[in-house]
């Protein structure tokens, strides 16, 4: 037995959530929490020319970067871990097979709140 396979196997065994799940778990909309575990660049007021991100910056989508122990990128097969079904679409509608989705950690769902 290896070791990359026990700290796979232990990985998997964690509880992961969703976008949407931490929407509904914090009443907030889906919107809000996708912006907020990204980037939110924001300028400043003028004289200044510089920008800050105030997001919390756990995924990249475009570039399929994740904080370790934070967010996990996953092929969307229509179940993650313990059999909890997962949809990709924003409005919970059919979801496409083969997509990459996000699902974050506790300590994620903690940082949101």
């Amino acid at each position: 037995f290896s070791y990359g396979r026990a700290i796979a196997k232990m990985d998997r065994s964690r509880r992961t959530f969703t976008i949407a799940a931490i929407a509904k778990e914090l009443k907030k909309p889906v919107s809000l929490i996708s912006r907020l575990v990204g980037s939110v660049p924001v300028r400043l007021p003028p004289p200044s020319t510089d920008e800050l991100d105030i997001g919390l910056c756990l995924r990249f989508v475009g570039r399929n970067l994740v904080v370790p122990g934070y967010c996990r990128a996953v092929l969307d097969s229509g179940k993650i871990g313990g059999g909890t079904n997962v949809c990709g679409a924003k409005d919970g509608g059919s979801r496409s097979e083969g997509k990459t989705l996000f699902v974050f950690s506790e300590k994620a769902l903690k940082l949101c709140e």
